[in-house]
């Protein structure tokens, strides 16, 4: 039996990694401050910007397989406080890889669609990548070492994520569909385009690209370009939501920390040739998460 390490479970990706976890592997689970209690598996704190602590922890957990999604991935909080999420997103990700492949681990690192600039749209994995925001910098960070110091790797690239919160972690959809049942205003962008990923189908891809050789950087998102503006239309439209709590406003017009890519489309071509199957679009995913919600 191989054992399985998956990093963030208590966050939103990490929840659905270990529902849907093989279940004839041994999975471990690292959790920081959210306990993991509701899942049927091993799971430890462990504070991963805690470089001793985690390197004797995977000398005694011995992982065969490393999931990585644990990460700040507040863009704002990034921009704030740059040392702790280079801590965490970037040392944390280079003592994982050398455990990888000092000892012949497969990695899975979890990166994101913020390691581009957002002036194309649609792209590749060959793209070259170019951040805007210190989030962006660390992700591209990141995967420099695992590309480097493991040869059995994964970086998947991922956009924006929504479906229902099941244990931890938050996500888009879940302010968005609160803000909707209370019958709260609710400001989306309609400047910025995405390929958002249900959840659930993400995990599954993670799952199957898993068990499959294949090795270096591939994007998984959904089958669409989207905005937040039309992405929330069509939850008002398949959840019975009143359209007009909708407000369309621009990211210019919301002042933040970080700033924000105009277009960060993945391009997921490879990812159909490898997994053979398309990743849902919105409007099928977002029936999904409304079914699901239903439930």
């Amino acid at each position: 039996m191989h054992s399985i390490l998956i990093t963030g479970a208590s966050g939103f990706l990490g929840c659905y990694l270990c529902r849907t976890s093989p279940h004839q592997q041994a999975i471990t689970a690292l959790y920081h401050r959210h306990a993991v209690t509701a899942l049927p598996l091993a799971a430890h704190t462990l504070d991963l910007g805690d470089a001793p602590r985690l390197q004797s922890f995977l000398l005694t957990c011995k992982p065969a397989l490393i999931v990585h999604s644990a990460a700040n991935s507040n863009l704002d909080d990034c921009e704030k406080r740059p040392q702790e999420a280079r801590r965490l997103n970037v040392e944390a990700t280079r003592l994982l890889a050398e455990y990888a492949g000092q000892h012949h681990a497969r990695m899975i690192f979890i990166s994101s669609d913020m390691v581009f600039d957002g002036s194309q749209g649609f792209y590749r994995e060959n793209d070259p990548v170019h951040p805007i925001s210190l989030y962006g910098t660390t992700k591209v960070a990141a995967e420099e070492p695992v590309r480097a110091l493991c040869p059995n790797q994964l970086n998947i690239r991922t956009p924006l994520l929504y479906g229902r919160r099941r244990y931890g972690g938050t996500s888009f959809s879940h302010w968005l569909v609160n803000r909707l049942a209370q019958g709260v205003a609710s400001p989306l962008f309609h400047d910025q385009d995405r390929t958002p990923i249900w959840v659930q189908d993400l995990a599954e891809a993670i799952w199957q690209l898993a068990a499959l050789p294949f090795t270096g950087t591939i994007h998984l998102g959904g089958d669409n370009r989207i905005d937040r503006y039309q992405f929330g239309l069509e939850l008002c439209r398949l959840a019975g939501y009143d359209a007009s709590l909708l407000q369309r406003v621009s990211m210019n017009d919301v002042p933040s920390p970080a700033p924000r890519p105009v277009d960060v489309s993945l391009a997921t071509d490879l990812a159909r040739t490898v997994l053979h199957r398309r990743l849902l679009t919105t409007v099928d995913g977002m029936a999904h998460m409304v079914s699901d919600r239903l439930r």
